[in-house]
């Protein structure tokens, strides 16, 4: 090989190993990195960085991060971006931790709701088979002490929002946590990212209102077309003189929807409602509902006697904007009523026929 050619390869070589020694102290090194973010708020002015500490390609921590535009302003004391660069020559997107401490996000105003247009006809929805090039794992984002507003709304507080998940077949939830001033939430499950997209999911919720408490937990399982859900729920109430109970069960798809059973144990007895709906290609609905020793006597002790208690019976049935009263039934001590008829629901022209 003739000595110019030497010199041509090696100069090349030389300029590539030159290349990636800066690609490398840009991004492994610390000085590096602070040089990208210097250059970074030059040609973004609304980006600002109090300081900057790690490398891109291992452990970043920035301090005072903030993002000022006209429309959107972000502001974080500490946002900690961990991950293992490495892995993604195995096909791996690997993040260890994402922390943002004690941030603040304001919005623009939503845009103005758009013209109703002609009504179309409902058609289901699909989901595409979605296939990622890299498989996904989240160990930790960590989000603390976050304040969204949008415009001059009240800001909505949130304590903390805990998350672990993977991606690859499947969206794999091992834990989303929501923690709110009065509520707390607990999601995990699994979701399938081809067809036919079968889903598991479980929550469990706790809130802490003024005048309620109540807790309960559900879980959804089936595929895009189908689900079952089944949930059970407690709430109290000072209105109440013991804590109501709340056992659900029901099955949909895109059209239709039963209503298996819900179960109440309430005001010291019991409810329980059945029914069936559909929405296509018109609505009609099917309702049964009955409660046992219902005790009313609190909610009025002035003027109902001690051990007040109702129990009911009822049989109604919807088809377009026609209800059927096929039974509802009263019964109180000495008292007892007995009602049935048809209404239309059109709201131009309603109209009842009762007996």
């Amino acid at each position: 090989m003739k000595p110019w050619l030497w010199r041509i390869l090696l100069s090349i070589f030389g300029l590539l190993l030159l290349l990636c020694l800066g690609i490398f102290l840009l991004l492994w090194t610390e000085i590096g990195t602070q040089f990208l973010f210097i250059q970074a708020q030059q040609y973004v002015p609304a980006l600002h960085v109090a300081q900057v500490r790690g490398n891109l390609l291992d452990r970043l921590e920035l301090q005072g991060l903030s993002y000022t535009s006209s429309e959107v302003n972000f502001q974080s004391e500490q946002t900690v971006f961990v991950w293992h660069s490495s892995e993604l020559l195995q096909g791996k997107l690997h993040l260890s931790e994402f922390k943002l401490n004690t941030a603040k996000v304001k919005l623009p105003p939503s845009a103005p709701a758009p013209q109703p247009t002609e009504k179309k006809p409902f058609q289901k929805p699909e989901l595409p088979d979605i296939k990622l090039p890299l498989a996904i794992q989240i160990d930790d984002i960590s989000l603390q002490k976050l304040s969204i507003q949008q415009a001059e709304q009240a800001p909505i507080e949130i304590n903390s929002i805990n998350l672990q998940a993977s991606v690859e077949n499947s969206l794999n939830l091992q834990k989303l946590l929501i923690d709110l001033p009065q509520l707390k939430a607990e999601l995990s499950g699994n979701f399938g990212l081809q067809a036919p997209h079968a889903l598991n999911l479980k929550l469990q919720t706790s809130a802490k209102l003024p005048q309620v408490t109540a807790s309960g937990k559900l879980e959804i399982t089936g595929d895009w077309q189908k689900v079952k859900l089944s949930s059970d729920a407690e709430i109290s109430t000072p209105a109440l003189p013991q804590p109501t109970h709340l056992h659900v069960k029901l099955q949909s798809d895109w059209e239709h929807a039963t209503l298996e059973t819900l179960d109440a144990k309430l005001l010291d007895g019991t409810l329980q409602l059945t029914g069936h709906a559909q929405w296509l290609p018109s609505l009609q609905a099917d309702l049964n509902l009955t409660s046992e020793n219902l005790l009313l006597t609190p909610f009025s002790p002035q003027h109902l006697p001690d051990n007040f208690r109702l129990n009911t019976q009822l049989n109604a049935a919807l088809n377009g904007q026609k209800l059927l009263l096929k039974q509802l039934q009263l019964l109180a001590a000495n008292l007892q009523i007995n009602l049935h008829g048809t209404a239309l629901l059109a709201p131009q022209k309603p109209q009842l026929e009762a007996q």
